[in-house]
């Protein structure tokens, strides 16, 4: 309470000057901040993999739960290249930050949902425990879509409302995803499942192999090298 009642006296002049950044810096803030997110979700994601794995005697595997948790992983490693539009940000508001970590945080749940945290001693049905979580799973896909969607919107309208070839793409591609999680959320065939998440895939794949991040190369201070 004391700290609060400090921080209320402070000048609102004095405020609007500890909020100010150099350049680089708000940069740097947010991707460590989604960073954290998304190192936070691939551990999840691999601890629980490693559990199935050490307790694999009384796990009954099925492929759809891996290609699922597949699917997730490679939509958490595509929030590395979504950072670097960060570098283009000059001022950042307090709900501009939640409406920007809101696809982040729809990733990490899907990563702590999509493999069961814990292997019961009377063992684990791997396709039950799939189509029991599909709900809440393919949900938080979903509703990450259409935040990265809105966000794509709102950042590039004009290239995301041409109706050129690129535009088409776009929205051709979500349209695609939107039907496959919705069909994922809803339907209990295996079969559609499958169907599905390979055709997911087919599509990240697509985006994924022409996806680059281009750098100088890293240079060491003659005094570093003694």
């Amino acid at each position: 309470m004391q700290r609060l009642a400090s921080v209320r006296q402070i000048p609102l002049r004095f405020a609007a000057t500890l909020a100010m950044v150099g350049s680089g810096v708000l940069f740097g803030y947010l991707s460590a901040f989604v960073t954290i997110v998304v190192a936070l979700a691939v551990a999840d994601l691999v601890t629980s993999l490693h559990r199935l794995v050490r307790a694999r005697e009384r796990v009954k595997w099925h492929a759809l739960p891996l290609l699922a948790s597949a699917f997730i992983y490679l939509s958490l490693m595509t929030e590395f290249f979504e950072i670097w539009r960060f570098t283009a940000f000059t001022r950042l508001s307090f709900y501009g930050l939640l409406f920007n970590m809101s696809e982040p945080l729809l990733a990490f749940l899907a990563a702590a949902a999509v493999l069961p945290d814990e292997v019961p001693p009377e063992g684990l049905d791997l396709d039950l425990f799939y189509f029991h979580e599909r709900g809440y799973i393919w949900g938080a896909m979903f509703l990450g879509l259409i935040a990265s969607t809105a966000i794509n919107v709102i950042e590039r309208p004009l290239q995301r409302l041409a109706f050129d070839a690129a535009s088409l793409r776009f929205w051709g591609e979500t349209l695609l995803l939107t039907v496959a999680l919705l069909v994922l959320i809803w339907s209990r065939r295996r079969w559609l499942h499958a169907l599905c998440i390979i055709a997911m895939l087919g599509i990240a794949q697509a985006g994924y192999s022409i996806w680059t991040v281009r750098g100088l190369p890293a240079t060491m201070s003659p005094q570093s090298t003694h």
